[in-house]
């Protein structure tokens, strides 16, 4: 089984180094077109042919302002807050705590002498 495998991989190198690197689906043709726009894009000595004056930059900032692209397809929406969805039991306050239990009764006050 290895010696069947080895020969296959050897015939299939034999016949990539006998196409000079272009496969079977591709052609000479191809690969220059390819190494060309690449080429052209690769290019840097070209001047961008879009550049925009202040003017056009201003119009292309107010345009993105006033008309965002998403609209209003992510509004946030406040809901009211129920509490019985959240808990499954509302729970309850501490008993010890009485109402104003900040406040110092009558007869606790001390006199400053």
């Amino acid at each position: 089984h290895k010696s069947a495998s080895r020969q296959f991989l050897d015939e299939e190198a034999e016949l990539s180094q006998q196409d000079d690197g272009v496969s079977s689906d591709e052609s000479e043709d191809e690969e220059e077109e390819l190494s060309s726009s690449l080429a052209q894009f690769l290019n840097d000595d070209v001047e961008a042919t879009q550049v925009l004056d202040d003017s056009g930059m201003k119009g292309v900032y107010l345009e993105s302002v006033r008309s965002p692209a998403l609209g209003s397809r992510y509004r946030m929406v406040h809901r009211e807050f129920d509490s019985v969805e959240i808990f499954s039991q509302i729970p309850e306050q501490d008993q010890a705590y009485a109402e104003d239990s900040f406040c110092v009764g009558e007869e606790e006050e001390e006199t400053c002498r």
